[in-house]
């Protein structure tokens, strides 16, 4: 807060001390003045003493509470709450006082009593006051927090473009200087590293184009009923067709359908295409996609018999972030793990040596009411 508001904030927590200070005051004096004969059992100190020990306690707890945690500049919703208690009780109590005063009872000491009430109700008020303080400080935290992320997803959009774009244009002209490095060789003739150079400038093209789509993507969090088995049956037809040396087969229940976000099929491909990225260690892919728990969630089981997920990419399905380990090779299976989480799914990647993907999505509603 600015300087006028610690200064008003200040000038609560002395209002708060004076007011309290004072009832503290006219309670003792109540005592060390002459009339602590009037209260001849200890009883009678006990009762008479603890609203003033009571208060001074909550003061002091208070004022420490608010300076440990940077809260001084709440001073004034503690002195509101304060005032607000004392007032009340104060008024509840001499209200009391005056109805038993009108039915003809003899009231000893209204005043001291009367003031035992609004010591009483300022206890109450600083406690409302400590519990609103607290809930004001977590709605301006998470505001904080809010705009820090809308802050800092601004600032990686805008260098994720401009990387990209970089990276884009970049690429484009090794592949170009790529191509007049070919035309000084015969056909067939060209070095077996220029093609590798090829290869890798154009995986690295379709990364960035890759991970401009999947920004696009993710600014939508809506979900929708996503048919995953005519999806996953349509793929593998595909796959049978591009990796003909691949025993490609699967049991797909056409009729499943998930409720998860759009992002859903672009991670379903990412899947079989890892599974099937090295054509030289995988002989056999399988797909399995069926409705289970009655209905409830739609399962799809992708195995293969190749050398298994790295052990750094394995751990995409469990980190919070980011390892040493994964790198931009790894995007694909960022993917799927985005759209799970934002289907309300859940992705395994397993921890044995085959190559064995878990998904479970939320069924569609169509899909349940079928599966019934």
């Amino acid at each position: 807060m600015d300087d006028v508001e610690g200064v008003r904030s200040r000038w609560a927590w002395v209002i708060v001390a004076v007011v309290s200070g004072a009832l503290v005051a006219y309670n003792l004096s109540h005592f060390l003045l002459g009339h602590a004969e009037t209260h001849a059992l200890p009883i009678d100190y006990v009762v008479g003493w603890a609203p003033s020990l009571a208060l001074s306690v909550a003061v002091v707890a208070s004022m420490r509470w608010a300076r440990g945690r940077d809260a001084d500049d709440y001073g004034w919703t503690f002195c509101r709450w304060y005032l607000s208690g004392a007032l009340v009780l104060g008024a509840s109590g001499a209200a009391s006082l005056a109805v038993e005063s009108l039915r003809g009872a003899t009231l000893a000491e209204p005043v001291f009593v009367t003031g035992m009430w609004v010591m009483g109700g300022g206890v109450v008020g600083l406690y409302v006051g400590y519990v609103d303080t607290r809930r004001q400080m977590a709605r301006e935290h998470a505001e904080r927090a809010s705009a820090d992320a809308q802050r800092l997803a601004q600032q990686l959009s805008v260098i994720n473009r401009v990387l990209r774009h970089d990276v884009r244009t970049d690429l484009n002209v090794v592949l170009g200087y790529a191509d007049q490095l070919g035309g000084y060789f015969e056909a067939g003739e060209e070095p077996r590293e220029l093609e590798k150079l090829r290869e890798r400038a154009h995986r690295l093209v379709d990364l960035a184009e890759q991970a401009r789509v999947v920004e696009g993507l993710l600014e939508d969090d809506r979900v929708r009923p996503i048919a995953v088995g005519e999806h996953l049956a349509s793929r593998l037809t595909e796959l049978r067709l591009d990796h003909p040396d691949v025993d490609v087969s699967g049991t797909v229940d056409e009729d499943a359908v998930a409720r998860g976000h759009r992002l859903l099929e672009l991670a379903l491909d990412a899947v079989l295409d890892t599974a099937v990225a090295d054509t030289a260690d995988v002989t056999t892919l399988d797909v399995t996609c069926r409705v289970v728990d009655d209905g409830e969630t739609v399962e799809i089981v992708v195995d293969d018999d190749g050398p298994g997920i790295p052990a750094g990419a394995r751990v995409i399905s469990r980190d919070e972030a980011e390892t040493p380990l994964e790198h931009a090779d790894g995007i694909g299976l960022w993917t799927v793990r985005w759209a799970v989480e934002r289907s309300e799914g859940t992705f395994d990647l397993g921890d044995g040596p085959e190559g064995r993907i878990r998904i479970r999505l939320p069924a569609h509603g169509d899909c349940r009411s079928e599966s019934d």
